[in-house]
């Protein structure tokens, strides 16, 4: 391994978030969602959400040379706009001092969504930040998906700039189904994703704005497993499905990000997309909490050209944008 190794896709809270999350209940009330976030252990006490010492030891020993932090779930979906982007802005300042703490940590700006106008200022002050590399939205925003035609003028924004953009799941849990067992992260997960990456395809997004860089995360969830089906029964379905091109071709125009590290997984997600499409992530602290080292080794050891897709670089240098 003889070039930089970046992360897209690794979570952290800042110091401070806790207290904003407090803050904004004591301030603007409290709804379902912050309730939640403020029972989450993770928000305070799991010190490998928090701990910034611990996770450089960690960083040291994989030989990861950017870690891209972007804030994890579960989102706040506060009914005020102050409410919103006070945290918001807790975060992005928060990971902007990280930046500042050592060189390696960057991050993907949050914003104060489901609101536009205050989500397209937000992003304009946090690109100004040292340490910005793009955004990160949640793969719904409570219950709306990027189909939505609300979004235009924040994703035209986005667009205008060349803007790497990391979806992330929000918890999906369909009551019944998923609520036992935390299948609405082992599987849950993985459905979010897959269904964000279809709806941005065929609704059009991914052409409507092409100088969005999205990357989905967990290789795209049950994307790469269900391809040929889904261009079989579009060819089968058109007048329902929509679009005049099979599926896959936008699908392929997306990029996917490795956090589901195994030989087998990796193999069939470079053969279905091409390995071009592909960029490391770690989900760092979901898994490989004690030892990113593996998913760096598994990337090498499974796929040519495992240096490249460890640089980033099919994510971020092409855009207009850049990694600072």
């Amino acid at each position: 391994m003889s070039g930089p190794v970046v992360d897209v896709h690794a979570h952290w809270f800042p110091p401070g978030y806790r207290h904003a999350l407090t803050e904004v209940r004591d301030r603007y009330g409290s709804c379902e969602s912050l309730d939640r976030a403020l029972a989450d252990r993770r928000v305070g006490t799991i010190p490998e959400f928090t701990d910034l010492d611990l996770r450089r030891g960690l960083l040291d020993g994989a030989g990861i040379t950017t870690q891209i932090l972007s804030l994890s779930t579960p989102h706040v979906w506060h009914p005020l706009v102050a409410a919103r982007e006070q945290l918001t802005q807790t975060f992005n300042d928060g990971c902007a001092a990280a930046r500042d703490s050592d060189a390696r940590l960057r991050f993907f700006a949050t914003l104060p969504l489901p609101f536009v106008p205050e989500s397209v200022a937000e992003w304009e002050r946090a690109r100004a930040l040292p340490g910005y590399a793009g955004v990160a939205v949640p793969t719904h925003v409570d219950g709306t998906g990027w189909d939505d035609p609300r979004w235009t003028t924040l994703l035209e924004e986005l667009d205008r700039a060349g803007t790497t953009v990391l979806v992330h799941p929000d918890g999906f849990c369909v009551r019944g189904l998923l609520t036992d067992y935390y299948l609405d992260w082992t599987v849950g997960a993985p459905f979010e994703d897959t269904l964000c990456a279809m709806k941005l395809v065929h609704s059009g997004v991914v052409d409507r704005f092409p100088g969005i860089r999205w990357i989905v995360p967990h290789l795209g969830g049950l994307v790469p497993m269900v391809l040929d089906r889904v261009d079989r029964l579009w060819a089968l379905n058109r007048d329902e499905v929509g679009g005049d091109r099979p599926p896959s071709e936008g699908l392929r125009r997306l990029f996917y990000d490795t956090a589901n590290t195994t030989p087998a997984t990796l193999r069939l997600a470079a053969e279905v997309f091409g390995a071009d499409r592909l960029v490391f992530g770690t989900d760092f602290p979901y898994v490989d909490r004690h030892d990113l080292g593996r998913p760096v080794r598994e990337v090498l050891a499974t796929l040519a050209g495992g240096d490249q897709i460890l640089s980033g670089s099919a994510a971020f240098d092409s855009g207009r944008e850049h990694v600072r």
